[in-house]
């Protein structure tokens, strides 16, 4: 008897759990989502609210508008559409959390520079350092359709930048964050990024990055409020590896239709060096004033290093061309400045010439007195050159040296 009852308390307990397993609930999966909603209350300074749930906590399960916000704050840090986990339970036994898949879909993230360029977010509490944590793994994490949206106050007037769509694919372990894929749209360009960062002491960050008519001045905004007039777009391939304080950039591409290309090696607590090279660049595309569809073409070739950020000792060598529009009937004009220092000390020379005049100022440079002195000389025949910036000196003559 006492057996007939045993086994058939169990073959009840098991049906019941296979049961649970196949089929939970709705009241059930939301009194568990509500559970761990509180839990976070108590531990963070965040809260956030679920409307609904579906699909099975022993497989995959789907929590369905997701809102998280700082308590107390009216406004909504983020929203997800959905966001589906699958967890591997028994991974627990060997003190691991491991999660087959989260998939996040229309995720919107909205944050705040204030006054100081600082994030508006609330403070985390201090949590002791426990001795044995959980590891801690995702082997595949997607985002689809996401938006970030940055309100930066420390400009005025404030402004709002909106990135979108975000749609990525990562993996995360323990000790490395890898990266398939990242792509980001800010309109009219994009940016698609690959890599993998180590979560080590130092941390080291490797990544391949692809623009196509990547607005520059946009993203620039979010910092700081650029000149009115100024565009730059970026197509091109980005590498960047960086250890710690020491960061390498290689950059190879166009810049509005000029290519450019860049190689730097910066070590924020050390020495830097880096290498531009641009060909000619159309001023009327990047900077867009009545004065600049007469400015022309920029060009470029610079070699600069130092040891440290801060230092006055700069070692640079390279030279700067203008190549102004010619007017018709006149010889192409051109103006070009050349700089050669060492260790702070050096000559710069600047030469401009156009139909009629010819003019150089050549200066000795001291960086570290931050003394300079200059020497100038002019050669005029006729106005003609310099009637295309001033139309009312176009027909003075005579010469001046």
């Amino acid at each position: 008897m006492v057996k007939k009852l045993f086994f058939g308390t169990l073959i009840v307990l098991v049906a019941g759990a296979v049961t649970l397993s196949q089929w939970q609930p709705k009241a059930l999966q939301k009194k568990i989502v509500d559970i761990i909603a509180q839990k976070v209350a108590d531990t963070t300074p965040y809260e956030f609210t679920v409307e609904s749930v579906s699909g099975n906590f022993f497989r995959y399960f789907t929590l369905h508008n997701v809102r998280i916000k700082p308590k107390g704050s009216p406004v909504e840090l983020a929203s997800l559409g959905a966001l589906q986990l699958g967890l591997r339970w028994r991974a627990l036994l060997h003190k691991e959390i491991v999660v087959n898949k989260i998939v996040i879909e229309n995720p919107v993230i909205r944050l705040t520079l204030d006054r100081d360029k600082k994030l508006v977010l609330p403070a985390m509490p201090a949590t002791p350092k426990k001795k044995s944590p959980m590891l801690f793994f995702v082997e595949r994490l997607e985002i689809g359709d996401g938006r970030l949206i940055l309100r930066n106050e420390s400009v005025r007037p404030a402004s709002t930048l909106t990135i979108e769509p975000i749609e990525a694919s990562l993996s995360l372990s323990p000790k490395s964050v890898t990266i398939s894929s990242v792509k980001v749209g800010l309109a009219p360009g994009e940016l698609d990024a690959k890599g993998k960062v180590k979560l080590s002491q130092p941390l080291d960050v490797m990544l391949r990055a692809q623009t196509k008519r990547f607005p520059i001045h946009v993203l620039w905004s979010a910092l700081r409020r650029p000149p009115g007039p100024v565009r730059l777009t970026h197509s091109g391939t980005w590498d960047i590896h960086g250890q710690g304080a020491v960061w390498k950039i290689k950059t190879s591409g166009s810049l509005d239709g000029s290519r450019l290309r860049v190689e730097a090696a910066v070590d924020l607590q050390g020495p830097y060096r880096a290498d531009i090279q641009l060909e000619p660049l159309a001023l009327r595309n990047v900077w867009q004033t009545p004065m600049t569809e007469r400015m022309g073409a920029l060009s470029a070739s610079i070699t600069v290093s130092a040891p440290s950020l801060a230092s006055k000792a700069v070692t640079a060598s390279g030279r700067v061309r203008l190549d102004p529009q010619r007017m018709k009937g006149t010889r192409p004009p051109t103006v070009e400045a050349r700089l050669d220092l060492e260790r702070g000390r050096g000559e710069a020379l600047v030469k401009a010439t156009a139909e009629g005049l010819q003019a150089a100022t050549t200066s000795s440079v001291d960086l570290i007195s931050m003394e300079t002195d200059t020497a100038f000389q002019l050669s005029l025949a006729n106005m003609r050159g310099l009637s295309q910036w001033a139309p009312a000196l176009s027909a003075a003559g005579g010469t001046v040296v």
